[in-house]
């Protein structure tokens, strides 16, 4: 404000003197709008309502506001992802019949530990079992059709019986043979309805876990769309 008042100043006595010299009037900066002002000094055992009052502008506030909604979202997201993934979980578990039924840690969890899709897992077994129904399956806990010395292969147990067969998988996978067509050679050798058929279980399948990711995801949808209406 100083030298705004310079300036016109001397603007006049060129006026009065008839002669107008080159000036530059220099506005005082103004302060940003986002900058914090300066406010009445804090006496001591300032109350509440005085903190308040050198709190930051408005632009602060929206700034904080959207960190805060930013923060929100992210969180939404992250539920929808676990919740997404529980979908596909739920959905297989919901695949798995006959003896089959309730053995969801090993079927899913067993095979993303061993790194095969339990889709193709689940897929493969419920066509070698008749979706858990053959007696192979029921009586001897064989889930993938395994033979040892021309016989089928008895296991102990469901679990003895499941990994084995994922693990059978895996080995398959080591050579190459990571889907139904390239694994039909060796496994259903002269079958030309094998792999087809495997293909339609995991599309049976992949059906009714998008079906159930589609309702997670519509829900959280919900969810977001009243936090962006905030």
């Amino acid at each position: 404000m100083i030298k705004k008042s310079i300036g016109s100043t001397l603007l006049i006595l060129g006026l009065i003197f008839g002669h107008l010299p080159f000036i530059t009037v220099v506005e005082a900066e103004q302060p940003s709008a986002c900058t914090p002002q300066p406010t009445e000094p804090i006496t001591p055992g300032a109350t509440d309502s005085q903190d308040t009052a050198i709190g930051l502008l408005p632009c602060d506030q929206s700034i904080s506001t959207t960190d805060k909604f930013n923060q929100e979202l992210i969180n939404l997201l992250d539920e929808q992802a676990i919740k997404v993934e529980e979908a596909k979980r739920e959905a297989i578990d919901g695949s798995l019949k006959g003896a089959m039924s309730g053995q969801i840690e090993l079927f899913y969890d067993y095979a993303i530990e061993s790194g095969i899709d339990p889709v193709y897992a689940v897929a493969l077994a419920a066509w070698e079992t008749g979706d858990g129904s053959s007696n192979i399956c029921i009586n001897k806990h064989n889930f993938g059709g395994m033979r040892s010395g021309g016989e089928w292969t008895r296991f102990e147990s469901k679990e003895a019986g499941i990994k084995a067969f994922i693990d059978l998988l895996v080995s398959y996978k080591e050579k190459g043979s990571d889907t139904p067509e390239k694994m039909a050679a060796r496994y259903a050798p002269g079958s030309d309805t094998w792999a087809p058929n495997v293909r339609k279980i995991m599309k049976r399948i992949n059906n009714a876990i998008e079906k159930k990711q589609s309702e997670v995801r519509e829900s959280y949808q919900i969810l977001i769309d009243e936090l962006s209406k905030k």
